[in-house]
């Protein structure tokens, strides 16, 4: 589908209410090196992570932040 996607995650309700809240976004980066530097800059900056960067079984790499 090229440069573009889209993930749907059920998220967990914590305001217990019946509307599903957005669980994340995510961006693709070019290189997965680029996605360690992005944790590494984000974290510098006191973001809180959720998740360090892992590789996926399809071999894209992420991590998560809130």
């Amino acid at each position: 589908s090229g440069n573009d996607n889209l993930a749907l995650h059920r998220g967990e309700n914590i305001n217990k209410t019946p509307v599903q809240p957005l669980d994340h976004i995510g961006f693709i980066i070019p290189t997965p090196e680029q996605v360690d530097e992005w944790y590494a800059f984000l974290d510098h900056h006191a973001v809180p992570m959720r998740q360090p960067p892992r590789t996926h079984r399809d071999g894209a790499r992420s991590f998560y932040c809130y």
